[in-house]
């Protein structure tokens, strides 16, 4: 028997399906439309979280972010939900570009790892800052929805 959950992640248009090692069947209207792995969907995520911080989409990072998220930069510097939100919003740290060169999921429980390497194009007090991080982001999946709770940074 196949179970699965759905989650609609407000402005990232799309689906996450429960099982993550095969693809789930959702019916709709006399057609059968295939949604990627949750392992799938949660790469896809991570990846879009990035593109709401160069866009400075704070509504969509405010409801991703799990109001207990420790986010450690390669720098020892720790932000929480608030300081991510607030040093966005108010530019003292701006994303200009996020290329993400690898990335890696892995689903155990109800708890999402993704590992991954990028590019990462920053201005830190309008100082600009070119550096490439290897880093684990750690999410939290239940019918609520996914939450980002932990990432960490280092340099490569």
């Amino acid at each position: 028997m196949y179970k699965f959950l759905l989650f609609l992640i407000i402005s990232s248009g799309f689906y996450l399906g429960c099982h993550h090692n095969k693809q789930v069947r959702l019916i709709q209207t006399d057609q059968i439309t295939m949604v990627p792995t949750l392992t799938d969907n949660l790469i896809a995520l991570h990846k879009r979280k990035f593109v709401w911080m160069e866009n400075k989409n704070v509504d969509s990072l405010n409801i991703l972010l799990h109001d207990d998220v420790q986010y450690v930069h390669s720098n020892g510097w720790k932000e929480s939900k608030s300081d991510v939100i607030h040093n966005i919003s108010t530019e003292k740290l701006t994303y200009h570009k996020v290329q993400v060169l690898e990335s890696n999921a892995k689903i155990i429980d109800n708890t999402g790892i993704v590992i991954g390497k990028g590019i990462f194009q920053v201005a830190l007090s309008d100082k600009p800052i070119e550096i490439t991080l290897l880093y684990t982001e750690v999410y939290s999946i239940s019918a609520k929805g996914i939450f980002l709770i932990s990432r960490l940074a280092c340099k490569v």
